[in-house]
């Protein structure tokens, strides 16, 4: 890839006049007339078939070829002049070399062409020297050694006369930041040559801009993009965009747009343009209505890298102003219209992380692997292995997501980068309950940098484990603390013992003081003394009721009226209430939240609850509570889907189309609902659609729909599946289709006898469903497997089974179903 700043200079090397020799062929006539036409590409057509020529003269042919390799550079076809020039032979003559350094270095193969350009000659009576040494200057600069480039360029300081290479100079100059010696080169550079003054003025613009003296970069830039200065089309258009780029940075947002949009209507060429959208997009950051319409005509272009670009900074527009949907949509239009752009691999990057940002993680994980193939360069399968390995925390796989940052951090070439890859690795593995792993990452790595990393892996696995209620949660925070007593995160370890403490109370009372009072001795903020004092509020109210513990609580919040811990506070108050079933004070308090606390995060958990508990304050209440879930629907929050589940529910019963309208809402909301709440609004419509259906056969084939859907997911749990192999039971029954429904309460109850994870399900519906199909049985009178149903359900645990097991007797007496002995 070619550095614009670099580019002028460049297009210095393509200016110069070619050095000929005797040409007689009429054919290499015309392609040298094409060549100072600059019309490179009608050039190479000749002399493509005149090399096709049978029986060629040998020295016209070599001829043809040194010439076929300019004009390939010329026009830029960089592949076709690396294969004029392959082979030892073609290399070993000057002139072929030049053109084949040129070609690899405008191909970003930096040391493939300092190879060729170290072999060129160095008598400065060689027709290409001077410009071989510039580019061989380019080439240096380019790879950052510009100690090398400043000894390859001293020869022709010499000649004071010369401004090419003082301009040169003064490029090596701004490249490494030495300011004051860049000025003082541009300044002695005296020229009557308008091109060599345009150069000079263009360096100045750079030299200002990197010295954030925007107003003066822009006065030099600005006169040169005039129509009548007649510059160079590389330079006029890298001049624009560096007067762009000063605008913005001046603060003149809408002069900088305007010197981009005149960019893009110059097409110029590919990287250029890539930058141009980059600066654009800085521009529209916050996103502007009237740059967001340039962004729609620019998509109506009919240059195919004008139009992807558009999209692209359209779809960035659209996520920052959060109509995710939209950007979604644009990436997938974007996809299916131009499979083959150069850009797709940045498109499936974006459309990823649309897709685990609106929770459509599946999705998201379908789109890495092209994303992760070898030949993808090593940054795109970098970002994609980081994308994967949140989209893994995101679907809450912290195996896989632990595999994922390990891919990062192997793949990155960051060594920052790789670190936190590693940890986040290592932290993953935490909740993946495999610590031992994320250990072993952290140990793998250079001692003085695994250190404070293991250091802090010890405290998040405690405050971890604490967070789970685990066991060794007061082991690894007591280490940590013995360990680390001066760490900045300390007083986060006592707490959270104290905290542990406080849930044992009734054990260990006396250790709760202690561990207050240890946390107290690591408190460094007024917040942190907050806490403490929050603690043993708790303390002090364990078994105190709701009224006292509000009351000791409001003492706290007027003497601490500003704390950050005001709504959390709150929060533990109307809690209180509400577990001991006092809703009204519940309701007061959240609502508190939301009236005191505007911009706390827990004023749409506020509201949701608020609305729980209007609702348990009896007939009456529902209209309210209602209300209450509207604002929580209405906004975009983690609850607004659970919000609109429950005014379904309440709707069953009082309004059966409105409830099925907001399953259906539920279910085709974007983004789409998590796998739990998907299942529950499946099997909650079915159960309406049955209650509503009468003789509608459709919306008994929709109910069952719905159940199937739940069970043939391989994401649904035992105790989903369960669930919907009842509920389709008793849809089947209603149907009058008996076999079927007497299939659907079997497998309920085998998916429970063949579970290997006994907490996945609490045999609710195990029971149920063998009592339908005993009553089923019973209704056909077939007793005998009436009676195994029974049997099967009294050698379950819990206590309906003693209930199963009288059944079975009765059934067994009443029906005489004895074995002859």
């Amino acid at each position: 890839m070619r550095n614009h700043f670099l580019l002028p200079i460049f297009q210095l090397l393509l200016c110069c006049g070619s050095v000929r020799g005797a040409v007689e062929s009429p054919e290499l006539k015309a392609a040298e007339s094409a060549m100072r036409d600059h019309l490179p590409e009608v050039a190479m057509t000749k002399l493509e078939r005149l090399l096709a020529t049978p029986k060629l003269d040998a020295g016209l042919a070599a001829q043809a070829r040194t010439r076929l390799a300019e004009a390939c550079v010329r026009a830029e076809k960089w592949d076709r002049a690396l294969e004029i020039t392959a082979g030892a032979k073609a290399q070993s003559q000057p002139e072929m070399a030049f053109w084949r350094a040129m070609a690899l270095q405008s191909l970003g193969r930096w040391s493939e062409a300092l190879e060729v350009s170290a072999a060129l000659p160095t008598d400065p009576a060689w027709p290409w020297f001077r410009e071989a040494t510039y580019n061989r200057v380019a080439i240096l600069s380019a790879v950052g050694d510009f100690a090398e480039a400043e000894k390859v360029l001293a020869p022709l300081l010499k000649d004071a006369s010369a401004v090419h290479p003082h301009l040169w100079q003064a490029e090596l100059l701004i490249r490494q930041k030495r300011w004051s010696e860049a000025e003082a080169a541009l300044q002695v550079l005296t020229t009557r040559d308008s091109a060599e003054q345009s150069e000079q003025a263009f360096l100045w613009g750079r030299l200002r801009l990197e010295q954030e003296n925007y107003p003066e970069a822009i006065s030099h830039f600005a006169p040169l993009v005039q129509p009548e200065m007649k510059l160079p089309r590389a330079l006029h258009q890298t001049t624009l965009y560096l007067l762009a780029r000063a605008q913005r940075l001046a603060g003149e947002r809408i002069a900088a747009v305007t010197s981009l949009a005149t960019l893009v209507a110059e097409t110029p060429e590919a990287e250029l343009l890539g930058a141009t959208f980059e600066e654009f997009q800085r521009c529209n950051t916050p996103p502007d209505a009237e740059m967001i319409r340039l962004l729609l005509a620019w998509r109506g272009s009919n240059d195919a890298q004008t139009k992807a670009l558009a999209t692209l900074a359209l779809v960035t527009a659209k996520e920052a102003s959060g109509d995710l949907a939209e950007a979604l949509r644009l990436c997938q239009e974007f996809i299916a219209s131009q499979p083959e752009s150069p850009l797709m691999t940045q498109v499936l990057l974006r459309q990823s992380r649309l897709l685990i940002q609106q929770g459509q993680v599946q999705q998201a994980l379908l789109l890495f692997k092209p994303l992760q193939e070898p030949q993808q360069p090593a940054s795109v399968r970098a970002f994609a292995a980081a994308m994967l390995a949140y989209a893994e925390v995101r679907a809450e796989d912290f195996h896989r997501a632990a595999e994922a940052f390990k891919l990062v951090s192997e793949t990155t070439a960051d060594p920052e980068k790789q670190l936190v890859a590693t940890f986040q690795a290592a932290l993953a593995s935490v909740s993946a309950k495999e610590p031992e792993v994320g250990a072993m990452l952290l140990a793998a790595l250079p001692a003085a940098k695994a250190k404070p990393l293991q250091v802090d892996y010890l405290l998040e696995r405690g405050l971890y484990a604490a967070g789970q209620g685990a066991a060794e949660a007061t082991t690894l925070l007591q280490q940590f603390l013995d360990q680390q007593s001066q760490h900045p995160r300390a007083f986060a370890a006592a707490l959270a013992l104290a905290e542990i403490s406080l849930q044992n109370i009734v054990s260990a009372p006396q250790t709760v003081r202690e561990r207050i009072a240890v946390a107290q001795g690591w408190a460094k903020t007024p917040e942190d003394l907050q806490r403490v004092e929050i603690l043993t509020l708790h303390l002090e109210s364990l078994n105190a009721t709701p009224e006292a513990f509000a009351k000791k609580a409001d003492q706290f919040l007027s003497a601490h009226p500003e704390s950050v811990l005001r709504a959390d506070l709150l929060m533990k108050i109307a809690v209180r209430f509400y577990n001991t079933q006092q809703y009204a004070p519940a309701k007061a308090r959240f609502l508190q939240i939301v009236e005191e606390e505007p911009e706390s995060s827990l004023v749409e958990t506020s509201l949701f609850w608020a609305g729980k508990a209007a609702l348990g304050l009896g007939k009456g209440c529902e209209d309210e509570a209602i209300k209450l879930w509207d604002r929580v629907a209405a906004g975009k929050g983690m609850m607004q889907m659970d919000a609109k589940l429950e005014q379904a529910k309440l709707n069953q019963r009082r309004n059966p189309p409105a409830a099925l309208q907001i399953f259906e809402t539920i279910l085709k909301a974007t983004p789409p609902p998590n796998a739990n709440l998907r299942y529950t609004v499946l099997c909650l419509r079915g159960e309406t659609l049955m209650a509503t259906a009468g003789e509608d056969a459709a919306k008994w084939q929709e109910a069952l729909n719905g159940f199937d859907q739940v069970i043939q997911s391989p994401e649904a749990s035992v105790y989903w599946k369960q669930q919907a192999y009842v509920r389709k039971g008793g849809c089947l029954e209603n149907l009058k289709q008996d076999a079927a429904a007497l299939e659907a309460y079997h497998e309920a109850m085998n998916l429970s006898r063949n579970n290997n994870s006994p907490n996945e399900a609490d045999y609710h519906w195990f029971f149920r469903a063998g009592g339908k199909a005993i009553r089923l049985l019973e209704s056909k009178k077939n007793w005998e497997a009436a009676v195994a149903i029974a049997q099967k359900l009294a050698e379950a645990p819990g206590p309906q089974a003693d209930a199963a097991r009288e059944r079975a007797s009765r059934i067994t007496t009443e029906h005489f179903l004895w074995q002859d002995e």
